[in-house]
Parts: structure tokens; sequence; C-alpha cells
């Protein structure tokens, strides 16, 4: 005969199992999802061949990571001058990036990629009467709307990018940067917009490139005799007139053969350069260094200056010519038709006097008469 167990030793039993099946809850999804998530790896790799594209300006390439959308609504075409217009305004020499710890996003709702199936639909109910009264009751199943956003935040990632940009115009830029990627059918997609290169840019920015250029320096004597200035409409002016004109020389505007050798200087059209004497002789030393600034311009927001240099005016040159000395030098050489004349200080080297035969007057090529 089997005995009978007292019911305790069962109630004890039933707690063991139940202490047995407990434990904490599993960890919540960070951001709902519903569809496989491809590894955080192969996101560092994305972003890792991303800098890699453009440092070597693969921007095809880069632009081939982008979200379809995205692509479409920026072309190929717009993407690559956006990068080339950062590349050659800041005279980009180098550049490195590297990608650190992704980190999960939940970005807005949005409609379903197009490249992902339709979820299948509940069917229908059959318009033929059914059989069951209470089948009949039930209400419509809902229908799916593929164009609507699907319900909860979009499963995502954003890669920290440090790039290292080393520019010949604005020196070493360290800039601070986030890839967002979102999933696709066959991996990561990047959710590029024109704020990755610059976030003041937004989403339909532009770069331009501004420039200042300081007045050009004067040529003066060592007793403030001054050869050659600026009159108040930036004319260039020699009050001296043919006066050491040889010496001093002249300045014109730049042609557009001078911009092909001029350009990288910083030289645009409708500035002067030094043709002759000493003008010529110290041009960099009387233009000065312009300064730049690359400005973010956007179409809903003011422009904003994102990395600038400083202009720096053209100094004065200082020559050793003395007015009398030279006066009487050129006075000497008058009744010739051709020749010329140097007086040189014995003691210091300094040179007091050039004359040539026939006189200059460098105000005949800049105001096109003299001053008087």
């Amino acid at each position: 005969m089997i005995g009978r167990r007292p019911t305790g030793w069962i109630f004890a039993a039933l707690l063991v199992l139940a202490a047995c099946s407990s434990g904490p809850d599993p960890d919540a999804t960070p951001t709902p999802s519903t569809f496989p998530v491809a590894s955080s790896e192969a996101a560092v790799a994305l972003a890792a061949g991303y800098a890699t594209d453009w440092a070597a300006g693969n921007y095809a390439s880069m632009h081939a990571a982008l979200d379809p959308a995205l692509a479409e609504r920026y072309p190929l075409e717009m993407f690559v001058a956006l990068h080339t217009a950062f590349a050659d305004m800041a005279r980009v020499e180098r550049l490195a990036g590297t990608p650190g710890s992704p980190r999960t996003v939940g970005l807005p709702a949005e409609p379903r990629p197009a490249d992902f199936p339709d979820p299948t639909p509940a069917p229908s109910p059959s318009s033929e009467p059914s059989a069951s009264p209470a089948a009949s009751a039930d209400p419509p199943a809902p229908s799916f709307d593929p164009a609507q956003p699907v319900p909860g935040p979009v499963p995502g990632l954003v890669v920290p990018l440090d790039l290292e940009v080393v520019s010949e115009r604005f020196g070493t830029l360290d800039l601070e940067r986030g890839l967002t990627l979102v999933q696709g059918r066959d991996g990561w997609l990047l959710r590029w917009t024109p704020e990755v290169i610059f976030p003041e840019l937004g989403p339909s920015g532009t770069l331009r490139l501004d420039r200042s250029l300081g007045p050009r320096g004067r040529i003066v004597g060592t007793d403030e005799t001054v050869w050659a200035a600026n009159a108040d409409d930036s004319v260039r002016i020699y009050p001296q007139e043919s006066l050491a004109g040889q010496v001093v020389g002249y300045v014109s505007e730049v042609s557009a053969e001078d911009l092909t050798r001029l350009a990288d200087s910083g030289y645009r059209a409708g500035d002067v350069v030094g043709r002759s004497g000493l003008e010529a002789g110290a041009e960099a030393i009387l233009r000065g260094t312009p300064g730049w600034s690359l400005v973010a311009a956007r179409p809903d927001a003011p422009d904003q200056v994102l990395v600038a240099t400083d202009m720096v005016p053209g100094a004065d040159v200082t020559t050793t010519l003395r007015p009398a000395v030279q006066a009487a030098a050129q006075a000497a050489l008058s009744p010739y038709a051709a020749g010329a004349t140097a007086v040189v200080d014995p003691t210091s080297g300094d040179v007091w006097a050039l004359a040539s035969q026939p006189a200059f007057n460098p105000n005949a090529m800049t105001l096109g008469s003299t001053l008087d």
C-alpha cells in the first residue's frame, strides 16, 4: 500500500520549482527592430573605409555608402562638388579619420525602406456569409498601409569619427564628426547630409571662400619722401612723377595670363601686381598677406564663418634714394638720348641715385597722365 504524502511537502516542492524558474527580467531591446541588425564591427569598418576614401578623394565610393533615399536627395555631382570645394578652398594636403565606438540611437519614425518587403497584412474578412454567427460579429482586420511610418523609432548607430585635416590655408583642423548609420538589406547605410562636413551647413548649405586684402604698402625714402602710395580711391600714384621712375617702377591690373601663375598666391581679377622696379622686386612685402574665411552659406540661416586667417596689410618699403642727388643725376643725362648713371655712398654702400635716359613717369601707366 502506498502511503499518502503530506500536502505540505507538495506545497514546498511547488515553491522550489517557482524559485528555480524565477530570475532577473531579460534586458529590454534598446531600440525596436523589425529586422536583424548588422554588427557594430561592420559599422566601424564602414566608417573607417569612408574616412580612407575621403582622404584619397574617392568621392564616388563614399557616395555609394549612402542610404538610397539620401543618395537621391544628394546626387553624386552635388556630393562631389561640395567635398571638392572644401578640399580646394582649404587647400587640404592631408586628411585622416579615426572611428570610435558606435552607440545605439533611435531615429524618428519613418516609412518602411523601399527595399524591404511589405509585412503580410491580415486577411480581409470574406464577403460570403459566415456559417458561424459568432464569426460574422468579429470586427474586420485592419489593413496595412506601407506608406505610413512604422510605429516607434528607427534603430541606428552613430559612429564617432575624429578627423585631422592638414590644410595649407588654415593649418591643422581637428574635427569631431559622427556618421549615422541605419540597417539596409545588405548591411549598414549612411544617413549623410552636408552636416557631416560642417554642422553649420545644415541639410542644404554650401561653402564659400571670402578674401580680405589690405592696402598696399608705400615706397618711402629715409628722409620720409613718398615715392609711391595709394590714393583715396586705391589707385596707385607716384608723387615724385618721373623722378626715379625706373627705380620705383609701377603696378598694373593682373591679366588672365598672370592669374594662371598667381592665383595660387591669392591673386584675383582686379588686383594689381608690380611690373618693374621696386614695385615688382618688393611685391610680396608691399602686397601683404590676404585673410581668408571659409563660410557656410545656407538659404535658411545667416552665413557662418567656419575657420579664418588674419589679413596682414602691406608693409612700407624704404629706399635710400636722395631726391636732390637723383634730380641732379637725371639732369646730367637729359641731353643724351640714352644713358645711365649711379651714385653710391662709398662708406655705407647706400644708393643715392639711379638714373637712366629716357626718363619714365610711372603715373602714365597707372593714371594715364601725370599728376600736374
